[in-house]
């Protein structure tokens, strides 16, 4: 393994190679008859291993209980006949679970859950064995949403170079412009750059993909935490001293795990993070999932059909309450509002200081959950039952609290989080995200708009929750109903442009690739280019776009981050 072989011809066989169990690289073959003589050889590289580790989104890693070692969430897979099967079983088991039962199997309790590495696998032409994928615990997480984009890393950030001669889709690679696939830095083409560009170092470096899954439900800082651990127990010290340092590649909530292994722990053995459809600054779509369930049919059965399952899951999980909009989602500017059609005026706009008291932990017909809305904590009684514990802000109390304020204990950490992430990124930060200004199926909401066709004689801060159907719809004062509607806003079908365009301009961020079509005079969030002129993606499509625009801006972004090896 230490000799060099010569430079290989056409017709040479170049074996693949991968890291033994002693973290050696090694390559095997088998001897040929002396009749066919075919030349064989190995590439080799520098001794420097980069473990590239992949942290998904809120729901993508696989969840078990801890004690009885069955599965709570699976992520459902929705790429074939098969999967789609499955899928549909999912969606029948899910369509009879009570609010009790959702709570009780997803249970936000420390230590109720954890990780279930036994999913579905795709080496996705990484060339990996099936052990090899459970070793770097792809099983994990969402198959169809993450291996593909897992296997290209492998694949494709392993096969740059070959004596200096560039290998496949990277002979065209280098030359494109990073501002016609959507970045708004302008960063040149790898080409331009020369050596200053990462590539010859990329080139010679050993990359291994890793998956890590993490439980959605704890606080993001607790899994970035979780996933230090990881880390510094598991991924490095499998390549007995070859690995010094990872590289992140982030999808989503994953983000925000990144920011907080960062900003909250100071963790300095990072390369560079890369971030895919990152809720930056929150989503308005977290508070209309906690207050009326998802959109779409198969969401509502599978992940929750309305306020009863949106409280009963989310209301003391700390993971999901930190993707409500952040106090500087927007910088700032209000985001719920109340209606009335007839006027078009907006009666009522908050936040108009801090989000957290005035909607999150407010009582009032507009907040999170609404004081008539109590009876939707804690079915299962997982909470109620607990030992009283401390908090990162408070010391244990002698009897245990009331739910509402075992809620608004849970906001006031959620508060604390968002401030210390809030604009912190990585040295050496790359993003990319859609911000689908035409395609209406990929708005989602920029604002929440509580609308009736009428509200003329209506005070709307004292006015009382008459009803709620749970669903986006109520009645205040008996007279007035006031509903939901549609988001409008350019997004992902999740993300709203506010948000995932939040890192621009922030200090570490090196590269943001806004992908999608602008719309009108106003939307204009997407850098339109040469490959960058077709519909963005949806959220949970993000790494598998069909343009190969995400693919390019990790691609290019993990070269780039490579010159700090």
């Amino acid at each position: 393994m230490g000799t060099k072989t010569s430079t290989p011809k056409d017709a040479a066989l170049h074996l693949p190679q991968e890291y033994d169990e002693d973290g050696m690289l090694a390559a095997t073959t088998t001897l040929a008859s002396s009749n066919e003589s075919v030349e064989k050889c190995v590439v080799c590289k520098r001794d420097k291993v980069v473990p590239i580790i992949f942290i998904p989104g809120i729901m993508g890693t696989n969840l078990m209980n801890l004690k009885t070692k069955k599965r709570v969430w699976v992520a459902p897979n929705m790429d074939g006949v098969f999967p789609v099967v499955k899928t549909l079983g999912l969606l029948f088991g899910s369509w009879f679970k009570s609010s009790k039962q959702r709570q009780a199997e997803l249970d936000s309790t420390p230590g109720a859950v954890g990780v279930y590495e036994g999913g579905e696998l795709d080496d996705a032409g990484s060339g990996l064995s099936k052990d090899e994928m459970r070793m770097r615990k792809w099983g994990s997480i969402m198959r169809s949403a993450y291996h593909p984009i897992m296997g290209e890393m492998q694949r494709q950030m392993n096969d740059i170079m070959r004596s200096n001669d560039l290998q496949g889709e990277w002979k065209e690679r280098v030359d494109q412009a990073p501002g016609d696939w959507g970045d708004w830095e302008n960063n040149p083409s790898l080409a331009a750059m020369g050596d200053a560009s990462g590539l010859k170092i990329a080139a010679d470096t050993q990359y291994e993909v890793w998956a890590a899954g993490y439980n959605w439900l704890q606080s993001n800082r607790d899994s970035a935490k979780d996933i230090i651990n990881y880390i510094n127990d598991t991924v490095l010290p499998h390549y007995n001293g070859k690995a010094e340092k990872v590289i992140i590649v982030t999808h989503s909530m994953g983000g925000l795990v990144a920011r907080a292994i960062v900003a909250c722990h100071g963790f300095s053995k990072i390369y560079g993070i890369i971030h895919g459809a990152m809720p930056a600054t929150g989503a308005p779509a977290s508070y209309k999932r906690v207050r009326a369930g998802f959109e779409a049919l198969a969401e509502k059965k599978i992940l929750g059909r309305d306020a009863a399952d949106g409280v009963a899951v989310m209301a003391f999980a700390n993971g999901p309450l930190e993707l409500l909009p952040s106090h500087d989602y927007n910088d700032g500017e209000p985001w719920l509002f109340a209606k009335d059609k007839s006027s078009l005026e907006r009666v009522l706009r908050l936040p108009e200081q801090c989000p957290y008291e005035e909607i999150y932990k407010s009582e009032k017909w507009w907040g999170l959950i609404p004081e008539q809305n109590n009876k939707l904590f804690d079915p299962a009684g997982v909470v109620s039952t607990r030992e009283p514990k401390p908090t990162k802000l408070k010391k244990a109390e002698s009897t245990p609290p009331s739910l509402r304020q075992a809620f608004c204990d849970v906001i006031d950490e959620v508060k604390v989080f968002h401030a210390t992430i809030e604009k912190k990124y990585h040295t050496n930060t790359f993003v990319h995200y859609a911000a689908e200004s035409k395609s209406p199926k990929l708005y989602t909401w920029g604002t929440i708009e509580w609308a009736a066709n009428s509200l003329k004689g209506l005070d709307i801060k004292t006015a009382n929750l008459s009803s709620d159907n749970l669903d986006a719809e109520i009645t205040l004062n008996g007279l007035y109903t006031l509903s939901i509607g549609p988001g409008y806003y350019p997004g992902d079908g999740t993300v709203p442009a506010f948000s995932s365009t939040a890192p621009r301009g922030k200090p570490g961020v090196q590269g943001a690739f806004a992908h999608g079509q602008n719309g009108g005079l106003i939307n204009h969030y997407c850098k339109e280019g040469a490959f960058n002129n077709t519909a963005g993606y949806g959220h949970q499509d993000a790494y598998t776009d069909k343009a190969g625009r995400t693919q390019f801006a990790t691609l290019y972004s993990l070269v780039r981050i490579s010159k700090s090896i």
